[in-house]
């Protein structure tokens, strides 16, 4: 995979995972290499293993926090809490 075929299938995205590469017939060793080859580049940062967000310079959106650790922690979720006054 090329850095421009990347960016066409994850540039809106503000987080992905590497599984979403894995569709079709590529060789999964590769697709780790590359991963790996672009990180160290500073064109992606891994949230964790398997999970990426692209670099600054190419991000088209900006990942909101909640999104970051939805991704990095499966089932994660954030709720709401409402405070109640102690009138009654």
């Amino acid at each position: 995979m090329k850095w421009h075929d990347l960016l066409a299938l994850v540039g809106a995205e503000p987080v992905f995972k590497s599984d979403l590469l894995l569709a079709g017939g590529v060789s999964v060793a590769q697709v780790r290499l590359q991963l790996s080859r672009w990180t160290a580049a500073g064109r992606l940062v891994q949230v964790r293993r398997g999970v990426y967000v692209l670099a600054e310079a190419w991000r088209k959106v900006e990942p909101h926090p909640f999104a970051l650790a939805n991704a990095a922690f499966a089932g994660s979720y954030v709720s709401e809490t409402t405070k109640k006054s102690g009138v009654g």
